[in-house]
């Protein structure tokens, strides 16, 4: 029993880390450029959600970060926007990003990655990464620990988030492959008129070497 549901709360645990890395994203750009979450396709270009959502999926998955450390990032951000909204639309939200990982990674875990390996995964040069980092630190006061009753909200806020995220999505897929339907059965409806079969059924032409035909001459031999 305790297997079981063990392997119930990894394939929960799994699930909720796919779906957070999908949205996680969208929430960045949502809050940093102060755009509702439903309205970014009209406002951001579909290549700046492609490229970011690319590369924070990327970042996630080689370095093998549990779903904690990528709420924990987006808490970060979170804050980092509540703290200072002068700042927010400023800068680049794919260096915001990795920023909010790699805290996070040297915050929860003894053995952290390197700069010099988040400068190579995240194409961003090291130099750069050491300032940013400074930065990055210095705006949140250096104020990184996550109070555990407010990381449990947190949990509860993202979860809530994602879910409907989720429902949005199939909502939409199932909207497309409506609309896809119905302009087929259009299509297939024009087609039909425009092309109508024949009035006259047609002949079918018969082998002279039917089946009673080459049983008739089988029977000769």
């Amino acid at each position: 029993m305790d297997y079981s549901k063990s392997n119930i709360k990894k394939f929960n645990d799994s699930h909720f880390l796919n779906s957070l890395i999908d949205f996680s994203p969208l929430y960045f750009l949502s809050i940093w450029r102060d755009i509702p979450i439903n309205q970014l396709s009209s406002h951001v270009s579909p290549k700046v959600i492609s490229d970011l959502s690319k590369k924070f999926r990327y970042l996630v998955e080689i370095t093998k970060f549990p779903y904690q450390c990528v709420l924990s990032s987006t808490y970060y951000l979170y804050m980092l926007s509540k703290k200072h909204p002068e700042l927010k639309g400023y800068g680049s939200e794919r260096n915001l990003m990795v920023m909010a990982l790699m805290v996070t990674n040297k915050m929860l875990y003894d053995n952290t990655y390197s700069n010099k390996t988040w400068s190579e995964i995240s194409d961003i040069p090291l130099d750069e990464l050491n300032i940013m980092e400074l930065e990055f630190c210095g705006v949140l006061d250096y104020n990184l620990n996550i109070d555990p009753k407010n990381y449990g909200i947190w949990e509860n806020y993202m979860r809530t988030l994602v879910a409907k995220f989720e429902s949005d999505s199939v909502r939409r897929l199932n909207n497309l492959k409506t609309s896809r339907a119905f302009i087929q059965e259009k299509l297939n409806t024009r087609q039909k008129i425009n092309n109508p079969p024949s009035p006259v059924t047609p002949i079918t032409p018969v082998d002279e070497y039917s089946s009673i035909n080459r049983s008739r001459k089988h029977s000769l031999y």
